[in-house]
Formats: structure tokens, sequence, C-alpha cells
């Protein structure tokens, strides 16, 4: 008997070997969009070099032509289809045929696809899969769904983890904590391909604190700092003190332009609160993980607090 599918990337890898070996294009892939690019989740290669973790321009795809214009899901012939003969993406590689079906989440939006190219035309009995791409489309998007259902629940679960995982003092998790969330959100970003942003967070004066008003003041400025990241974070987003004066936020799914918000937000919360930071923000690549995001994050706020320190000297 055959065990269910573990998620949603086996069972995108299980579909993609299937329509290889019987519907064989030259290359097969699943993919998520975050509206400026595509993300290549699964890939069945034999000839384009693409790979798992690759990112394609969204406007220049025939995918993006397929969705926006309403062009057909199977063309044989891409020459024949006036919204992908010109497809800038055709001048990266031969492209004759082409098949692309949406991968939809619930109610609507669109997560990615699960698509095809060839290099030559193909002939016209290549219409007759659209019924089984159709559903395997379809079927995949349903186990999707119930894959991010998943996700949020441990998320939810997260909120009540054990007094393991949190700072005593702040509560918010711990280093250990952290660590562990984002070995999570790593494995979920690579299997998803959800975007990741991580933001660093230093106290320019808690050491001036501790040593001219005592360590119980050094502490309260510690969780006035915890409550003012919290009033400006979502509710999906991970706070961690991952150090003596050091903060960390991981913000699920946020694209470059609703990070940077979320870090001018805190800023300027922290400001109003009188409250010094140094901050660094980074986003995770898909072909380099989290824990880069994470030391280019750092990097960035010790390169801030250089600046700052040189700005009031």
């Amino acid at each position: 008997m055959s065990e269910p599918y573990a998620d949603f990337a086996a069972a995108s890898h299980a579909v993609l070997e299937y329509l290889q070996a019987h519907v064989p294009l030259a290359l097969w892939m699943v993919t998520r969009t975050d509206g400026a690019h595509w993300v290549v989740l699964n890939a069945a290669d034999r000839g384009y070099g693409v790979k798992v973790g690759d990112v394609l321009p969204y406007a220049e795809s025939l995918c993006a032509q397929r969705i926006e214009c309403d062009a057909p899901s199977i063309a044989p012939d891409v020459d024949a289809v006036a919204a992908y003969r010109n497809a800038p993406a055709r001048q990266r590689g031969p492209i004759g045929a082409y098949i692309s079906f949406p991968l939809q989440r619930e109610g609507g939006g669109l997560f990615g696809t699960l698509c095809a190219v060839h290099p030559k035309p193909q002939g016209a009995e290549l219409l007759l899969q659209e019924t089984l791409l159709a559903l395997l489309a379809r079927q995949l998007a349903t186990i999707l769904h119930y894959d991010l259902a998943r996700e949020d629940a441990w998320r939810r679960a997260l909120r009540s983890e054990v007094e393991a995982n949190t700072d005593s003092l702040t509560g918010a998790l711990n280093r250990r904590g952290w660590e562990w969330v984002c070995d999570r959100e790593e494995q979920r970003s690579r299997d998803l391909g959800a975007p990741l942003a991580v933001l660093v967070l230093d106290l320019d004066d808690l050491k001036v604190v501790n040593d001219s008003r005592g360590h119980a003041a050094g502490d309260a400025l510690l969780r006035d700092t915890t409550l003012a990241l919290r009033a400006g974070l979502r509710e999906d987003a991970v706070l961690a003190r991952t150090g003596g004066d050091e903060f960390a936020v991981l913000l699920p799914g946020a694209t470059a332009q609703e990070a940077e918000s979320v870090a001018q937000r805190l800023r300027s919360a922290l400001a109003h609160a009188g409250i010094n930071v140094s901050c660094g923000l980074a986003l995770r690549k898909p072909y380099r993980g989290l824990l880069d995001a994470w030391q280019r994050a750092d990097a960035a706020m010790y390169a801030d607090k250089q600046a700052r320190r040189a700005t009031r000297t």
C-alpha cells in the first residue's frame, strides 16, 4: 500500500517524475511567485540547466503571459500564440512548446505554476493532456493548502512553547528558541519557496545604562524594547533576544518592500520611546539560505552602528 506524501515538496517531486516519463518535455517545473520573480521549487530537467532554487524574472516569463493574457494552458507551437511569441524568456533559450497550469491558493490567490517547456514544437496530441494536467495541478494545490494550514498551526503552537525556549527577562524567544525556529523556517522556505526576512537590532546604550543607573534600569530597558518591538510586529513575526543587548526578528512571507516598511516602523517606535538601536535587515536568498541572511543582517547592523557613532562624534 502506498504511503501518503509527507508534504507538498514530496508530492510535487513525484508529479514531475511522472510527467517527465509520460509527457516527456525537456523541462518540468513547480514554481512559486512573489509577484516579481518565479522561484523554482522542484524541477525535472533534461537540457535547460534549471535547478531548484533558481529565481526567474516574473515579467519576462511565459507564465506571466499565460496568467495576465489568459493565454492557452498548452501551446504545442509557441510561435502560433501571440501572447507567447515575443516573451523575453525565449531569448534565454529555445522554447518551441509550452505548458502552464496555475497553482491557486484557497480564495483564488496565485501561489505558482505547474509548467513545462521544450525546445522544439510538439504535435497537437499534446493538447490531449489538458484534463490530466489540470487535475494534477488542482491536486497539488490541495496538498499545498493543507501544508500551509499545518504551518500556520505550527506557528500558533510556537507562541505557547515551553520556558526552555523563552528568555525569562523579556518573554521573547531565547537564542535556543530562535535557532530552532530558523531551522524550521529554512526547511519550509526550501520546500515552498516562501520568502523570509531577518532584522537584527542592537541596543546602543545598554552598557551605559547598566553602568550609570544599575542593572535594574538595564533590565527595564530590555523589557521596554521588547514591548515596543512586539507592538510594531504582525502576529506571525518571530521575536527573539539572541544576546545580551541584541534582538532578532524573523518576518515570514515578507517581500523586500514589506520588510523595509516593518524595519522603518520599528525604528520609529523605538525612537519615540527614547530607545536608541542600531539595525540591519536582510532577505533570504533561495540559493544561500536563512543563516546567510541572518549573518548579512548582523553585518548590516554593525555597519549602521559604526555610522551612528561617526555621526555623534
